[in-house]
């Protein structure tokens, strides 16, 4: 949460779950947005494999433990710059509008 902005920050919690945030500030200054929640547009299949507790579509990336797992993000990806794709994640904006929830 410390490094360069546009890096991951993965991270074990409660011992248990993998979570990933979105480094956002200066190197140095601890500031992050924590991924929470995505709606598969593609791969869902394969999200759907590692998250196979997850009984509906909406389950299998809709909460910070589940998205990680789901995306197959841990330790590994730690710091991966996600403008440069060098540990295979990345963050785009395709122009797809979000999708809300009620």
């Amino acid at each position: 949460m410390f490094g360069r902005a546009g890096h991951l920050y993965v991270h074990f919690t409660y011992g248990m779950h993998w979570c990933a945030n979105v480094v956002t500030d200066a190197e140095g200054t601890p500031g992050a947005v924590l991924l929470r929640a995505v709606t598969p547009l593609r791969c869902l299949e394969r999200m759907r494999q590692r998250r196979a507790a997850a009984k509906r579509d909406v389950d299998v990336a809709n909460g910070p433990a589940k998205l990680a797992q789901a995306f197959g993000l841990a330790a590994a990806h730690d710091r991966a710059d996600l403008v440069s794709t060098e540990l295979g994640v990345s963050i785009r904006d395709d122009g797809t509008p979000p999708t809300l929830y009620p």
